[in-house]
């Protein structure tokens, strides 16, 4: 959807950082109240100009043209009050409509605010045809995990399919970080102490528990890991930038698929409750472990 950029100001910043990016917009669409919204600034901006062009009609008068009659028709002074009397008419239409159409920016602004967890569950369903897509790649690979090893056996094609795909959905993920870059800092639950790659989060893994269950642990000073009622010599701990997946972004997608990593774009709410079901069962453990030290 086109949003004319005279009609969202710099007072509506989330608007402003959205508006050119598509797949934004597109999940905005389903967010209550934001089409009417769009409809009415844009119907707002239509009548602005209708009623700037009348204005100027109104308040053109030719005085070299009564000069030349050498005369002042008696309709002269009459037409002056009409003018002016629709002047003031359109300056207060001119003002109200301006108002509405602020409004109506203020009411984008809003969803763009509140409508963050529908606006995120809707890229989350774009995101999905391009999984299911990668999914049918990798499978065409064979037993390749990298590009190397897809050239020799005969899967280059695949591989490019691949990489296409998982352009796509970096650009769903950049979408995805637009929009929850003003969260970003109180999520910080969501993402693991252990490593800077930034698909270590739930943000990206749902079951990033299953998938590597110490990323949540914190570490130590030392960079050991510290798990409470546990031996730290028994911990899978490997110190920082210790995920178990590949750096290079299309290896991760084929390690993906073949480890059943269930990627997502998840809502606010749903990283809360993620949250709070890993504190719960934390708080279980930590509850069993001191009733073991007491018996």
């Amino acid at each position: 959807m086109d949003i004319p950029m005279r009609f969202i100001t710099a007072d509506q910043k989330n608007m402003m950082r959205f508006r050119n990016d598509p797949r934004i917009m597109q999940a905005l669409e389903s967010v209550p109240g934001f089409n009417e919204a769009v409809a009415v600034g844009l119907k707002a901006d239509v009548l602005l100009t209708e009623i700037e062009q009348q204005a100027e009609s109104a308040n053109l008068i030719d005085l070299d043209a009564i000069v030349s009659q050498g005369d002042i028709p008696d309709s002269w002074l009459e037409s002056i009050g009409t003018n002016h009397l629709k002047a003031e008419i359109a300056e207060r239409k001119l003002r109200l409509v301006r108002e509405l159409r602020g409004r109506a920016a203020a009411h984008l602004e809003s969803a763009a605010i509140y409508g963050m967890d529908e606006i995120l569950s809707q890229l989350n369903s774009q995101l999905q045809p391009i999984l299911a897509s990668i999914e049918m790649a990798v499978a065409e690979l064979g037993e390749a995990w990298n590009m190397a090893e897809a050239v020799d056996a005969g899967t280059a094609e695949a591989w490019r399919k691949l990489i296409q795909l998982r352009s796509e959905y970096n650009t769903l993920r950049a979408s995805q970080q637009k929009v929850m870059a003003e969260v970003r800092d109180s999520l910080v639950i969501a993402k693991s102490s252990r490593t800077r790659d930034d698909r270590a989060s739930e943000t990206h893994i749902r079951n990033l528990d299953d998938i590597w269950p110490e990323w949540a642990s914190p570490l130590d000073t030392t960079g050991q890991s510290i798990v409470p009622g546990i031996n730290p010599a028994l911990v899978l701990d490997r110190g920082e930038d210790s995920q178990p997946w590949p750096e290079n972004d299309d290896e991760f997608m084929v390690w993906a698929v073949r480890n059943d990593v269930e990627l997502w774009i998840p809502t606010i709410a749903q990283l809360r409750e993620l949250s709070e079901t890993r504190f719960e069962r934390s708080f279980d453990r930590e509850a069993a472990r001191r009733s073991g030290w007491v018996n």
